[in-house]
């Protein structure tokens, strides 16, 4: 059992838990990409965003959903950027 699927499994869906992709405005220096990030999210039931606090991007809405989460008792699920475009990074300017 991996550390992820331990903290699943103590926690029972008490744990509110995202996978959250820092400095995306620095697409030449991406080592993970967009889809890559969402899949894994996806496959652990996270939350996920990818953000960038110099280009101010998602760093309101991660913690309005964060937020939100706690103050309604958390509803897991992977939770997109509606800017992604198709096949892009969501950061591009």
């Amino acid at each position: 059992m991996n550390l992820i699927e331990e903290v699943l499994e103590k926690n029972k869906n008490k744990a509110f838990l995202y996978l959250v992709g820092t400095k995306c405005d620095k697409d030449e220096k991406r080592e993970v990409t967009y889809e890559e990030g969402e899949e894994f999210a996806k496959k652990y039931n996270f939350g996920f965003f990818e953000t960038s606090a110099k280009a101010n991007i998602n760093v309101e809405e991660i913690f309005n959903t964060f937020a939100k989460d706690i103050v309604e008792g958390g509803k897991r699920g992977v939770i997109l950027n509606k800017t992604k475009k198709e096949n892009k990074s969501i950061c591009r300017s």
